[in-house]
């Protein structure tokens, strides 16, 4: 667990930390090289095949030997794939955590940067507020932490993963990953008319839509039944990273909240009639993190809404300004 500690303590959980990557790189490595064992040996069992060819052999066995080829092949094929995109590991403490934490701290390993941005999951709620404030002690960045989920974000060392990877409170650790914004054509592929002639126009469902909030003042559109806002690093409209307002200053949102409930007589939302939920979860450039996304969909649940609407994709890198 997190602790206040001496300095010879302190040189310890460094070697404790060194030891616990090399490790797990190691894995890695093992894991890798297992896998292209596999399939070397399917190569050369191939190859042997191939060579039966010089050989007198019933039919029958030669259609045996390359179905069991064939098993061999996809089944080590299937593991390899399995060792290579394997995105979820084990520490000894048995703490789940993801890969792609690893792969950050590679990246910024020789830049200025320091932290990378995780989500926290304690095993019991009643954890988080304690490992949070043994957090605070640490050298750390921005923390987030709602009450309406049961995890929490943290931009944190490499050094303090690692410590977190021996903490026993902890149920997994993954990378807040950034989130941007997208919207494809949709109305036109399904055919909404023929829809809405046979009587369904979205009367009485209820549809939360997270995105980048909803032009409240737009005239097209009907009024939210309520709102929410959660953007890390005070990005809300009230200048924090939460807020009861979802005021768009991206417009996505209200485009996506157009395609839904439109009200214009010549171009209708494809389900007009429904009651809107708005949650914004991205900056004015359109660009958010994962936990908050989470955040939002948890709030959404506490709403009992029929259906969920997010266009979101895998973003690159966010601005500074956002995650500070």
């Amino acid at each position: 667990m997190l602790s206040d500690s001496t300095s010879e303590d302190n040189s310890a959980e460094d070697d404790n930390g060194t030891e616990q990557e090399l490790r797990v790189l190691l894995y890695h490595k093992i894991y890798l090289i297992m896998g292209l064992l596999m399939m070397l040996i399917c190569i050369l069992l191939g190859l042997l095949m191939m060579m039966e060819k010089f050989y007198k052999m019933e039919k029958c066995s030669k259609i045996m030997k390359k179905g069991i080829l064939l098993i061999l092949f996809l089944f080590a094929s299937l593991v390899f794939v399995g060792f290579i995109q394997a995105k979820d590991l084990v520490s000894e403490s048995g703490v789940i955590y993801s890969d792609r934490i690893l792969e950050q701290f590679d990246k910024i390993r020789g830049t200025n940067e320091t932290f990378v941005d995780v989500i926290i999951h304690p095993k019991d709620v009643s954890y988080k507020e304690k490992i949070i404030s043994d957090l605070s002690s640490r050298e750390v960045g921005r923390i987030v932490n709602r009450d309406i989920s049961e995890f929490f974000s943290a931009k944190i060392t490499e050094e303090v993963f690692f410590e977190l990877l021996e903490d026993d409170r902890i149920k997994s650790i993954y990378y807040n990953a950034p989130i941007e914004l997208t919207l494809e054509e949709s109305a036109q592929l399904i055919n909404a008319d023929d829809v809405w002639s046979s009587g369904y126009t979205g009367e009485g469902i209820k549809v939360c839509i997270i995105d980048s909030g909803i032009d409240t003042d737009h005239p097209n559109l009907p009024t939210p039944i309520a709102e929410q806002c959660y953007v890390s690093g005070n990005g809300c409209p009230n200048g924090l990273s939460s807020d009861n307002s979802a005021e768009d200053d991206n417009g996505h949102g209200t485009r996506v909240a157009g395609v839904i409930a439109s009200q214009d007589l010549f171009d209708h939302g494809i389900a007009h009639d429904a009651d809107l939920y708005v949650v914004r979860v991205t900056n004015s450039e359109g660009q958010g993190i994962l936990a908050d996304v989470a955040n939002a969909i948890d709030w959404c649940r506490n709403q009992e809404v029929d259906v969920i609407s997010m266009s979101l994709q895998k973003g690159n890198v966010i601005n500074d300004h956002l995650l500070i």
